[in-house]
C-alpha cells in the first residue's frame, strides 16, 4: 500500500502538470477541495486517481497510444490499469446521462500499480503527446 500511494502522489503531481489535464481528482494534492479532512482521516492517499481531459474524444487517443499500461474497466490491482467510463463502461450514456450520473465525458480513471513510477509517467507522458 505504501508503494501505491508513493507512486499515486508522484503521477497525481505529474498530471496536475500536464497541460492537457483539465483537473486532477486525488484527495493528497493540496488542491483538492477534501485535502484538508482526507489528511486528517487517512493515514495516506491511496492509489486510486480521476483525471478530465478537455473532450470525449481525447480519452481514446491517450488510451489507444499507452504503450505499457493496460487499458481495463475493473480497476484496483497490482499494476497500473486506466479506463475512460464514457467511451468504455458507461458508453451507453448519452451527454445528458453521463452529466446526470456526474461523469465527465473527458473523465479517466486510473488505479495506480507497483510499478516505477517513472515509467507509469513516462508512458502517460508519451500518450499525451499524441492527444
Amino acid at each position: 500500500m505504501e508503494r501505491h500511494c508513493e507512486n499515486a502522489r508522484k503521477v497525481a503531481e505529474y498530471l496536475d502538470n500536464e497541460p492537457k489535464c483539465k483537473k486532477v481528482y486525488f484527495p493528497g494534492l493540496r488542491t483538492h477541495p477534501n485535502h484538508d479532512v482526507a489528511a486528517r482521516q487517512m493515514k495516506d492517499f491511496g492509489g486510486m486517481i480521476s483525471f478530465e481531459l478537455f473532450a470525449r474524444e481525447d480519452g481514446p487517443k491517450l488510451l489507444d497510444n499507452l504503450r505499457v499500461l493496460p487499458v481495463a474497466i475493473s480497476l484496483g490491482d497490482v499494476e497500473t490499469l486506466l479506463e475512460q467510463p464514457a467511451t468504455m463502461t458507461h458508453k451507453a450514456y448519452t451527454k445528458e446521462a453521463l452529466e446526470e450520473a456526474g461523469i465527465p465525458e473527458g473523465l479517466v480513471r486510473m488505479s495506480v500499480g507497483l510499478e516505477d513510477a517513472d515509467d507509469i509517467i513516462g508512458d502517460l507522458r508519451q500518450a499525451f503527446e499524441k492527444v
